[in-house]
């Protein structure tokens, strides 16, 4: 468990004895079939004592509601890649490029805070930019609010007042109308269709008018979308990179 719980156990226990007590006077409720009651008799039989334990326990975790760490620590090697080359191989504090041998991968929400291990919380970052106490708090006060900022730009770049959905740079040179679309990101797929020269995906309140804009919007990142994005094009069944599609028109 992440150390949080630790400060939250003097009001855990000050709340569970406040309701033990009340329970001790009104002798109704679980506090009281569970626990107050097994302290009258026989408190000292291993079996009442396991019995109150339990109770104890449980309602101790329901008060301190612990966060379990991920059980990975450290990202793999096609996380690293992944993350790597999606963020342009720049180094999240510094702005500046990393080569792969000086790479590691930080937890943009900390392990010991409860941060997964995955696509979506890692950042690349110089082995001596690799933030640490504070400095990790500090990175990921900016990167909030950098995501915050990214959050508010979005729904004011364009709207079609045609039937107002919110469109994100309109006008690309897109694939023809009736194109499937599909994006894989974080283990999860995301499909789209061309219409009205706009990329429409599933799910997606939003409109977008480039692929780079739809892939931003799902990730909070900027990417060129054409290598993420593939294509099937009307009436065909081939699926092909939608930069592949791009370069061949």
């Amino acid at each position: 468990y992440t150390k949080a719980w630790q400060n939250n156990f003097p009001a855990a226990y000050d709340s569970f004895k406040a309701k033990a007590a009340i329970a001790r006077k009104d002798q109704i409720g679980e506090y009281w079939t569970e626990f107050g009651a097994w302290t009258q008799t026989a408190s000292n039989a291993p079996r009442t004592i396991q019995r109150r334990h339990t109770f104890f326990s449980r309602e101790m975790l329901r008060e301190l509601m612990p966060v379990l760490c991920d059980s990975e620590r450290i990202f793999g090697e096609l996380e690293r890649e992944i993350i790597y080359y999606r963020d342009g191989k720049l180094c999240a504090v510094c702005n500046q490029p990393v080569r792969w041998s000086d790479l590691e991968i930080h937890h943009i929400v900390e392990h010991q805070s409860g941060g997964k291990t995955d696509l979506e919380n890692g950042a690349p970052v110089h082995k001596d930019c690799h933030p640490k106490g504070h400095k990790a708090v500090e990175f990921l006060e900016r990167w909030l609010a950098k995501k915050n900022k990214f959050d508010a730009v979005i729904p004011n770049l364009g709207i079609d007042d045609d039937d107002s959905r919110v469109l994100i740079k309109k006008g690309g040179h897109l694939p023809p109308e009736g194109t499937r679309c599909r994006f894989t990101y974080s283990n999860k797929e995301y499909f789209g269709t061309i219409a009205d020269n706009a990329i429409e995906i599933t799910g997606l309140h939003n409109s977008f008018g480039s692929f780079s804009a739809a892939s931003g919007n799902i990730s909070q990142t900027s990417r060129n979308g054409w290598k993420d994005w593939e294509i099937c094009l009307p009436e065909s069944d081939i699926w092909v990179l939608a930069d592949t599609w791009r370069k061949s028109n």
